[in-house]
């Protein structure tokens, strides 16, 4: 599997013809807060420049699956949080790992932050 940098699938297709959609005075559906929340997670990856070889929905499934483990908001065992997602996407580094965990917490997790 080759490499893609992250957020450049399907998910910014949609928003990119939503939007255009809107412009052009056409209906569109609400974004619903779980859309939106995905999106915001996505987009801070991409800003971060994350490397993944997994689509938008795998990569929210994978930050979403973050909240779900309680290693990932103790920082002396924030280690192996990290080295579960890189077990579930080996083609993320220790470094992307941690922007995805930290980006999940954030986004995903509210009132976990550390």
């Amino acid at each position: 599997m080759a490499l893609r940098p992250f957020g450049l699938g399907v998910g910014a297709l949609v928003l990119l013809a939503g939007g255009t959609t809107t412009a052009c005075g056409g209906d569109s559906e609400p974004t619903s807060p779980q859309q939106q929340e995905n999106q915001d997670f996505l987009d801070v990856l991409e800003q971060q420049d994350v490397l993944s070889t997994k689509t938008d929905k795998g990569l929210i499934q994978l930050g979403r699956s973050v909240c779900k483990n309680s290693d990932a908001f103790n920082s002396e065992l924030s280690y192996l949080a990290v080295a579960e997602l890189q077990g579930q996407d080996p083609s993320l580094d220790q470094e992307e790992a941690e922007r995805v965990m930290q980006a999940a917490i954030k986004t995903f997790c509210p009132g976990r932050e550390g």
